[in-house]
Parts: C-alpha cells; structure tokens; sequence
C-alpha cells in the first residue's frame, strides 16, 4: 500500500505518506483478496480526492505533506479496517450534482442527510472528477469498495468534515 501511495504522491505532485498499525492482525485469507481491492481503491481515493497540493494545504496551516493512517483491529471479535485522511474532506454538494448526473436523485437534493448522500458515492458511475486519470474519475472505486464490503458481509462507514479530512471504515 505504501507504494501506491508514493508513486500516486510522486505522479500528482501531492507529498503524502501512509502509516500503518495494526498490520499484525490476522486477516482471514478468504476475506483478504476482498479486503485488499477495497483498501487499494480508498488509498487511491485518499490521495487523488482527499490530500490537497503543497500550497494549498501550507495555506490551510496543515503540514505540507498529507497524512493517510490504515489501521488494522478487532472490536468485540470482529476484524476492523480503516483508513483515514487529513485532506480536504468530502464535499457533499458535489457528491449530489455527479449522482443527479448519473441516475438521477430520488428526492430534492436539499431534503437528503450527510449519511444518505455518502450513500450516493457508492453508486457506480459517481464521480467528482473533471478528468479521468489513471487512479480515478470513472465512478467505480467507491461501488468496488461497497461490493467487496457486502460480499464478505461486512459494514462501511464514511465519516468526513470539509477541510479536515475523512474516514472510511469496515467492519467484518
């Protein structure tokens, strides 16, 4: 994981390091191949969507170089694995525009929750990149993570704040 991050970092001209804890946990090895995709598509995400440029975050007072933390655990017997970032965070608004685009909302965008727009990003086809590039802008990433995620039975959970960061977890 630590390489994505840095060649990812290197191609996009976003400093960023990746800290792992946790790495020890065991990991079941049938759940370990839909848990790897997942998390190679959240890294992405972190960097591409979530880590600003060197300006900007220097702007914002954060450190220069963008901090993604993977971790590894087990609550109450059950493997949990998160990832979270200190970039830029989601912008909800632009979540509700790319899925009006792409299928179209159920409801006046207005009436929908934090949680149900993070709901949104999972669709497949949502994207909030101009641009494609060769680590995003196609909408699949997030609904790859949701079908991994199901497929083993497990729970995601997004949390983020604008300009602080965000997190994603699963939970087995």
């Amino acid at each position: 994981m630590e390489i994505v991050v840095d060649e990812m970092s290197d191609e996009l001209g976003k400093p960023a390091k990746l800290l792992v804890k946790g790495e020890e946990t065991l990991v079941d090895s049938e759940k370990r191949e839909k848990i790897s995709g997942a998390l190679i598509h959240i890294i992405r995400n972190a960097v591409d969507h979530g880590i600003e440029d060197m300006e900007t975050r220097e702007r914002l007072g954060k450190s220069p170089m963008g901090l993604i933390k993977l971790k590894f655990g087990t609550e109450n017997g059950n493997l949990e694995v998160s990832v979270k970032d200190d970039g830029a965070g989601i912008d909800t608004k632009e979540i509700l525009k790319a899925a009006q685009k792409n299928g179209g909302l159920e409801k006046p965008a207005e009436e929908y929750t934090e949680k149900e727009i993070y709901k949104l990003m999972l669709r497949s086809g949502v994207t909030t990149t101009k641009k494609a590039n060769a680590y995003s802008g196609r909408g699949v990433g997030m609904d790859v993570i949701n079908h991994n995620v199901e497929e083993l039975g497990g729970k995601l959970k997004i949390s983020s704040k604008k300009g602080i960061g965000t997190t994603i977890t699963m939970k087995f």
